[in-house]
């Protein structure tokens, strides 16, 4: 770059001067800021162009947010007094009713209410929050907003603010949560609603609670007045039947006999009325049980055939049993109802038959070779019949055939109800059929499970208790002293305590002595303390062993065996306790004992598993030399559950009675190589060769003679020869079950350890040894008069049992009868109530013929004497 420029000289004279520079850097800085500057024009036309899409993205989500979003903007003045509308989006126009253009500009209070649902003005509501906004903490909160058309919506708002050049900007995010606020509110009002309807309910459940604890109570109080009225009302009306027996055989008219005959049978309706109705109340409070046990059907019917053929002798009638050979003897199942329903169905039959018969039958339905079986239980009678339009409501409570006010039978109409309540429980039906010739025919089906036959007992029995330690809790003084007798006698250690307290004690004192008591017999009613109570309390016991404990219970209590087994009872026995059961259950307690037996874990002792597992255990030999003979003989005694050896002749049969302690011999009597008769004498010559035992006998065992032979004179010879009975061939099965049964109960009464006098009467359970409250009510509560009598009486007595007992010393039937009666009116004059049954008894026995039966009485009475004896003496009143 060049430059001239016209100066002058000292002299004045012009002068051209030339200037340069050099501008070539320049010239490059200013290219490069052409370059610079082309490129930021680009940049920024770019940036136009993004600004542009971005803008048309920011609409288009602007516009199509789910929420509106309204922007206020404004300066400060404007925004905190009445902030305008500067821009909002598609859902803004929609959610307030109006278009863009007349919300834009709009001041945005003009949507708000003067006053929130709250009650906050809506001015201060909304300047509070923009003014956090504008501060930088975003807002949340709820508000309601005015529509266009007047209408109100509620919404959730966020606000968001910022400050830009002194202009205010508020973006307001507006939801509309009407919908959910309805929803919101009806869950709220369903709620409490819900909230009520639980108070109510918890109202009506504690309503419903206390009506069922007074149900509770009522239906416990109605259970303890039945129980209390049956016991009030068979307390005299034992006395009334009592009474009504001994007046029959004192002299009277033909007028006299009929009204005793009548009192003695209305007291005997009552007493079945009192059962029916005691066991109707159970059915309708669901307290009818129905007990699982094991036990023989044959018998089970054999024990109530017994009581029912009397029934029906008494009216002239014949009364059978046939249980078919088919029907499996050993099951599981609840004996005692079965029982129940046999006794009423039969028990109608005979008071509606008058002449001809009683018929009881029993089938299989159907069966299943392994598990279970369906029997068939018939009462066939030659009776009145039942006419057809009565069949239908039979069964039904309060209903009988003849429904008359003048009606001939009586009875409550529930027996039937009651048998079909129970049948049902024990899966069966019942029904009535009219035979084509003459009575009813009343069936009943039950399904029972079978007792797996060869399977080892429940129980094992030890022979010897003797030196065992028992312990007997039981108030009663006069069974304490039985007790005692009969534990002493089988050479047991015997201890007694009156309470519970007391037993404890005793407990606890003899294990520090290290001399534990073996067994514990508990009393199931005892004062301050029950059995059941006493049993818990013995459990709860510390660092003591455990104690096996006996229940003795009142007769009657039906399906508690489970309950006392839980209690901690390993027996469970009922009054009055039998000798036999008494010995077997502590027999079974001691073989318990042993370490090998406790492998399986053991049921509780009941009456009912002592007598299956006595019968398993059973050890039978049969001397047959027929094959077809013993295999017949072996698939009957395996149904009735016992098992058996056989050999082949009698010179085998000795052979295995010298090793094997046989319970029980069947012996053919015509045998190759030694016939039956030599094979018993030979066994009978080594029993007399055998050592005595304690008691001073030898063993004897039971032979029953099987032959074909029914000649005049056979039965003689195999008695003669020392059998014990006799059975022909070809016999059933039911023929060689009681005669087992038979050779059972022989060995048992022969028994030396069980048995201080050779034979057991059975008497009635409720038998009292010494009625004083009857006693003295026959005399008008005249005690003085009522202890003369008992005093004259224990004099009197050894007379009379000694003049009975010479009686059957010389087998005078006239005498004992004679002797018997007397003693029987003298005892139930003096409260002597056992000791009368027991000579009513004999009175009836001999009258029967059975003398030889007769003669098992005389130790029983001079010892039933001085049990009533030491009774009289243990009572307040006769205590000097």
């Amino acid at each position: 770059e060049s430059h001239s420029i016209m100066i002058e000289n000292e002299e004045g004279d012009p002068t051209v001067l030339g200037v340069a520079r050099d501008i070539r850097k320049r010239k490059e800085i200013e290219e490069e800021l052409l370059q610079y500057r082309k490129k930021i024009e680009r940049l920024l036309e770019e940036s136009r162009l993004e600004l542009g899409k971005s803008k048309a993205h920011y609409g288009v989500l602007f516009d199509s947010a789910s929420d509106a979003i309204i922007i206020m903007s404004g300066e400060e003045n404007v925004i905190f007094n009445d902030p305008l509308i500067s821009d909002c989006n598609k859902k803004a126009v929609e959610m307030l009713g109006c278009g863009a253009g007349k919300l834009i500009g709009t001041s945005f209070m003009a949507f708000l209410p003067e006053f929130q649902p709250d009650g906050l003005p809506s001015t201060e509501k909304l300047f509070r929050n923009i003014t956090h906004a504008l501060s930088g903490a975003p807002q949340s909160f709820e508000c309601q907003y005015i529509r266009s058309d007047g209408g109100t919506f509620d919404a959730e708002v966020s606000l968001n603010g910022t400050e830009i050049s002194g202009i205010f900007h508020i973006q307001t995010i507006i939801r509309d949560v009407s919908e959910r606020k309805k929803t919101e509110k009806t869950l709220l009002e369903a709620k409490e609603k819900a909230e009520s309807l639980n108070l109510e309910l918890e109202k009506a459940i504690d309503k419903a609670n206390y009506l069922a604890s007074e149900a509770e109570q009522a239906n416990r109080a109605k259970s303890e007045f039945l129980a209390n009225m049956s016991h009030e009302i068979r307390t005299p009306m034992n006395g009334v039947l009592g009474m009504a027996e001994l007046l029959k055989d004192t002299s009277l008219s033909e007028e006299q006999v009929f009204y005793v005959e009548t009192i003695a049978s209305s007291g005997n309706v009552l007493l079945n009325l009192i059962n029916d109705i005691l066991d109707f109340s159970k059915i309708e409070a669901g307290k009818l049980d129905i007990e699982i046990l094991d036990f023989d059907l044959r018998k089970s019917l054999e024990e109530m055939n017994d009581i029912m053929a009397i029934h029906a002798q008494g009216k002239g009638l014949e009364y059978t049993c046939d249980i078919d050979d088919d029907v499996h003897s050993l099951l599981r199942g609840d004996p005692g109802r079965i029982r129940q329903v046999l006794t009423n169905l039969i028990g109608n039959a005979i008071k509606f038959t008058e002449k001809g018969e009683v018929a009881l039958s029993v089938t299989v339905e159907t069966d299943n070779d392994d598990d279970e079986t369906t029997l068939r239980f018939s009462v066939k009678d030659t009776g009145i019949g039942i006419p057809e339009e009565k069949k239908g409501v039979l069964f039904d409570p309060f209903t009988q055939a003849d429904a008359s006010t003048t009606r001939k039978y009586g009875g409550t109409g529930l027996g039937l109800t009651i048998s079909r309540h129970l049948v049902k429980m024990m899966g069966g039906t019942i029904g009535v059929e009219t035979p084509s010739d003459q009575g009813t025919l009343f069936f009943f089906t039950a399904t029972f499970k079978k007792q797996p036959l060869n399977v080892k007992p429940a129980l094992s029995f030890s022979e010897d208790i003797h030196h065992k330690r028992i312990l007997v809790v039981e108030d009663n003084k006069t069974h304490c002293m039985i007790l005692k007798k009969q534990l002493e006698g089988w050479g047991c250690a015997y201890d007694e305590a009156s309470d519970g307290k007391s037993a404890i004690g005793k407990i606890v004192l003899a294990d520090k002595r290290n001399t534990p008591y073996d067994v514990v017999l508990i009393d199931f009613r005892m004062p301050e303390m029950t059995g059941e109570e006493l049993a818990a309390r013995i459990r709860g016991l510390k660092n003591i062993r455990p104690v096996n404990m006996v229940l003795m219970a009142p007769v009657g209590k039906r399906g508690d065996a489970s309950r006392f087994e839980k209690t901690g009872f390993a027996a469970y026995l009922t009054k009055p306790l039998r000798k036999r059961l008494l010995f077997d259950c502590i027999a079974a307690i001691i073989s318990d004992e042993h370490p090998a037996e406790k492998e399986v874990a053991k049921p509780i002792i009941t009456r009912h598993n002592i007598r299956e597992s006595r019968k398993r255990n059973l050890n039978i030999l049969l001397a047959e030399d027929s094959p077809t003979n013993r295999e017949l003989a072996l698939i009957m005694l395996k149904k009735m559950g016992y098992r058996l050896d056989t050999v082949p002749n009698g010179a085998a049969a000795v052979a295995a009675v010298k090793t094997t302690p046989y319970d029980l011999v069947l012996m053919d009597v015509q045998m190759p190589e030694m016939d039956g008769i030599e094979a018993t004498r030979h066994i009978r010559q080594l029993e007399k060769d055998e050592p005595k035992s304690v008691a001073g006998k030898h063993r004897h065992i039971p032979i029953i003679a099987l032959t074909a032979n029914a000649m005049r004179g056979d039965r003689e010879k195999c008695l003669d020869a020392g059998m014990d009975d006799y059975i022909s061939k070809p016999f059933k099965s039911t023929d060689l079950a009681a005669a087992i049964d038979k050779a059972v109960a022989m060995t048992e009464q022969m028994d030396d350890p069980l048995q201080t006098n050779a034979y057991e009467p059975e008497i009635a359970p409720d038998t009292k040894i010494f009625d004083w409250q009857n006693l003295i009510e026959r005399l008008g509560q005249e005690e003085k008069l009522a202890k003369r009598l008992v005093t004259i009486f224990i004099d009197e007595a050894p007379k009379l049992i000694r003049n009975l007992k010479d009686s059957i010393d010389l087998e005078d039937a006239s005498s004992i009868l004679k002797s018997a009666h007397a003693l029987k009116g003298a005892s139930a004059n003096a409260g002597a109530m056992a000791l009368c049954e027991i000579a009513r008894i004999l009175e009836k026995i001999v009258n029967d013929g059975n003398l030889s039966d007769g003669q098992k009485y005389a130790g029983v009475i001079e010892r039933e004497f001085m049990v009533f004896k030491n009774a009289v003496a243990s009572h307040d009143l006769f205590v000097s």
